[in-house]
């Protein structure tokens, strides 16, 4: 009986080991997934305003002489 106990003490060490593994490597991958969520709609925005500088037309004059 007592083993059986060790053994069942063993195996929910295992388990919370890697219910632990588990969840830093689900976190590692929302971490990930997130940041590619967020890059596209930047990306997105940057060429937005690219376009929108392209359409500008800026007239320098050389004020210095």
């Amino acid at each position: 009986m007592d083993k059986q106990h060790e053994n069942r003490i063993q195996l929910d060490q295992q388990i919370s080991l890697q219910t632990k593994i588990l969840f830093g490597l689900q976190r590692s991958y929302e971490v990930e997934f997130n940041r590619k969520m967020n890059v596209e709609p930047l990306q997105l925005q940057n060429d937005l305003l690219r376009r929108d500088l392209q359409g500008i037309d800026v007239d320098v004059d050389d004020e210095s002489g």
